[in-house]
């Protein structure tokens, strides 16, 4: 296995490891998109005999751990609600932040009947507020015991401003500054400068939208350049920009891109009804498109579609950004009002992973100066400083202003830049070039076609790997539909084979059995109905 900076650090952490040591906190803080996943299967194989208890944001990324430990370590893990033994024969479980705060009793005491290597994923999400107070997440955290915990992060810094559990801060005259040195632990740290160097990211180019925007407030009609607005404007410009035809124009220039030199694209909303409103434009385009909002009957299996490439674009406004997982992303249309830079990070992260072949992507972003002063932040990857606590502050997050009707807005002008410097060009071109060479094909020839294909989608999809929780899923469906069945062929009181099977099964039920023994039951359930 070919480790990256971090992923070599940790391992050395954990072999010179001593028993004195030990429980061992470890602080992880990995650019998102450097590959902080493979980080507790490493840890897992330092301790063959602990089990691993895994909390992580969402079931997408619940599934999409227990498969990449499977496939990278060959490690089982089991996607676990608030189950009692959640792990059922595996090596460990998975489960969701809200899983753990809903009862931080159950899995207390599930870490205590076994020595557990212990994974907080995204710990940003656990805060400790100015009074001190934590979070329903911190608080759950704090209670859980460990051998060693593996508290992984893809930023320090919040969209709130307040603290992050677990993370050490000073206070000076600027505010609360991070303290790593005074971590009672081991702090490990991989920049988006180091990812970009050993080929974990790929560089990105941005397309910046600029022109005027016109809107009216209180004290009347009000114009400027999008770029060049007052600081006190500045979220009526971006609002008026996201309103007007200024980011249709910035989403067609991006979608016109895309289809030349593009994997696939990722749209990025301000709200659930625009998306739903571009999900549909697009869709009239003759472009496949999912639509991963909490409105949509079917985000998930949208999601889904798209990290498989049934369907080349997504529209979403926030679900996708933490843990989509699809190298073979290039372009983002970034129409989201947002201009926090954890949330910007994340959102570019979607689509600067590497996979072989692709060189670069690209980001398609109003030219406004909140979006600048972010990416300039992001460029020189600066420590955040969390501002002491004032009484009023009315920037926040980059929310709606109030008071203001958009009235127009227009791109004038679209400069590419690139996030670190070199020149802005287009790849796939020079790339199928050196291919059809290679080949002895003439540029016009169907094969290079082909490679365009493949290098715009980054390779063909693969089939669909399982997870544990779903093997068990798959299982007790045909269990109870193999009941089913033999009541109404042998013409008894619906449930009478399921009752047999139960009793053939020492009295368990099937929802309570580990994915052997519903293998063990499939035996027998074949020889009860028969």
């Amino acid at each position: 296995m070919n480790l990256r900076g971090h992923q070599k650090e940790l391992q050395s952490v954990l072999g010179n490891l001593n028993q004195a040591e030990l429980p061992l906190d470890i602080l992880v803080d990995v650019v998102p998109g450097g590959g902080k996943s493979m980080l507790p299967g490493l840890l897992a194989n330092r301790f063959p005999n602990h089990r691993i208890a895994w909390f992580v944001p969402r079931l997408s990324l619940a599934r999409q751990a227990a498969i990449g430990m499977l496939k990278d370590f060959g490690i089982e893990i089991r996607e676990s609600g608030n189950d009692t033994n959640p792990s059922r024969g595996t090596r460990g479980f998975v489960a969701t932040h809200a899983a753990l705060t809903t009862d931080p009793s159950l899995w207390r005491h599930e870490l205590s009947r076994a020595p557990y290597l212990l994974v907080i994923d995204e710990l940003h999400h656990a805060k400790r507020l100015r009074s001190g107070e934590p979070n329903a997440l911190a608080a759950a955290i704090a209670q859980l015991p460990y051998y060693v915990r593996l508290c992984m992060t893809g930023t320090l810094e919040t969209n709130d401003n307040s603290l992050i559990y677990n993370v050490p801060y000073a206070g000076t005259a600027r505010g609360y500054e991070l303290d790593l040195q005074s971590f009672a632990g081991k702090v490990i740290r991989y920049s988006r400068s180091s990812a970009l160097g050993q080929g974990a990211i790929v560089p990105v180019e941005f397309h910046y939208h600029d022109g005027p925007v016109k809107w009216e407030d209180r004290e009347g009609i009000q114009e400027a350049r999008l770029s060049e607005v007052d600081s006190e404007d500045e979220a009526q410009a971006v609002w008026t920009a996201l309103r007007t035809e200024l980011a249709d124009q910035l989403l067609a220039n991006c979608i016109l891109h895309w289809r030349q030199f593009g994997g696939r694209l990722l749209v990025v909303t301000a709200d659930q009804q625009t998306a739903k409103a571009y999900h549909a434009s697009i869709r009239r385009q003759g472009i496949s498109c999912g639509l991963a909002i909490s409105d949509a009957a079917d985000a998930h299996g949208d999601i889904e579609e798209f990290r498989e490439g049934r369907v080349q674009c997504l529209v979403t406004c926030q679900m996708a950004y933490e843990g989509l997982d699809v190298p073979a992303i290039s372009h983002i249309a970034c129409l989201t009002h947002i201009r926090s830079t954890p949330w910007i990070l994340q959102m570019l992260a979607r689509a600067w992973r590497a996979v072989s072949g692709k060189q670069k992507c690209w980001a398609f972003v109003p030219n406004d100066p909140r979006m600048n002063r972010v990416i300039e932040r992001i460029r020189r990857e600066q420590d955040t400083v969390v501002p002491l606590p004032r009484e009023a502050n009315g920037q926040g997050g980059g929310g709606q202003p109030v008071g203001f009707v958009p009235i127009s807005g227009e791109v004038v002008s679209v400069t590419a830049e690139m996030l670190d410097g070199g020149a802005a060009d287009d790849s796939i071109s020079v790339q199928v070039a050196a291919l059809c060479k290679q080949f002895n094909l003439p540029m016009d020839h169907p094969m290079a076609a082909q490679f365009i294909s493949a290098l715009r989608s980054g390779g063909m999809p693969q089939r669909r790997d399982m997870t544990v929780a779903e093997k068990e899923t798959q299982l007790r469906n045909h269990l109870s539909k193999s009941c089913n069945r033999a009541d109404y062929e042998k013409r008894v009181e619906p449930g009478t084979h399921q009752g047999r099977l139960f009793k053939a099964m020492g009295f368990k039920s099937i929802t309570q059995m580990t994915l052997k023994e519903l293998e063990h039951a499939r035996t027998v359930c074949a020889r009860v109905c028969s």
